[in-house]
């Protein structure tokens, strides 16, 4: 687990921060996004706690492409310990050390599904007591399903960490494009943001409400690219809404 000290802190932010400006524009360039209601993000300097849906190892680099603040985000533990790589998953032991050392440096926070994970929260309310930010993803783990369904089952993490602290909580949507004739990859819809007071299912429903209705906008979305697209005679198109 990460120790809390202002210098260590520090540290990781500015890794954060450097690493966000040299990489950004390859990722902007890599995945192309449409980014929507960006001026969602609250600016009133509390901190936000980021709450995306889940449905790419990749989407905490996705978000950083629509978001300049600093994000501590939340992982699970396996990649901490080089089990896992955000690389497609691959287990290729240089890509699994690759990923810890950046999770690390980056100042991520380890997640263990096994566990009450109080360590965790207590790192979590730290940094947004300190007006810091932080990133996790309500479902707990990727939808493996999306065809299927928008979203899994919401774990009570978002509840439990927003209701210890006076945060902003702002749900994000995001839904990957299959279909390689349009050229943006990913879609990243910022939605209404709300403060963290209220019951956990207040706050759970209210978060669920707001994502759905995000991944609805966003597949209407791509059917109008589709159409477009059915029309472009074999050629790419590409939709810039910043």
């Amino acid at each position: 687990m990460m120790e809390y000290s202002e210098k260590k802190v520090n540290l990781t932010e500015f890794a954060y921060q450097s690493t966000r400006v040299v990489v950004t524009p390859y990722l902007k360039k890599h995945f192309n996004p449409i980014i929507l209601n960006k001026d969602f993000i609250p600016k009133d300097g509390r901190g936000i706690i980021y709450a995306p849906n889940h449905r790419s190892t990749l989407d905490p680099f996705a978000v950083t492409t629509g978001i300049e603040d600093t994000i501590h985000w939340a992982a699970l533990k396996r990649f901490f310990d080089a089990e896992d790589s955000i690389f497609n998953n691959s287990k290729n032991p240089l890509l699994c050390q690759l990923t810890k050392y950046m999770f690390k440096t980056l100042g991520f926070i380890p997640i263990d599904r096994e566990a009450a994970n109080l360590e965790a929260l207590r790192l979590m309310s730290k940094f947004l007591k300190d007006c810091r930010n932080i990133g996790i993803f309500p479902e707990g783990t990727t939808n493996k399903h999306p065809d299927q369904y928008d979203l899994g089952e919401v774990k009570p993490g978002l509840s439990i960490i927003a209701r210890k602290n006076d945060a902003w909580i702002q749900p994000i949507s995001l839904v990957w494009i299959k279909d390689k004739r349009i050229a943006n990859r990913v879609i990243i819809n910022f939605r209404e943001p709300f403060l963290s007071t209220g019951n956990k299912k207040g706050i759970t429903d209210l978060w669920t409400s707001e994502v759905q209705e995000g991944i609805r906008q966003n597949k209407e979305l791509i059917s109008s690219l589709t159409q477009v697209a059915d029309t472009s005679e074999g050629k790419r198109i590409s939709l810039q809404i910043k």
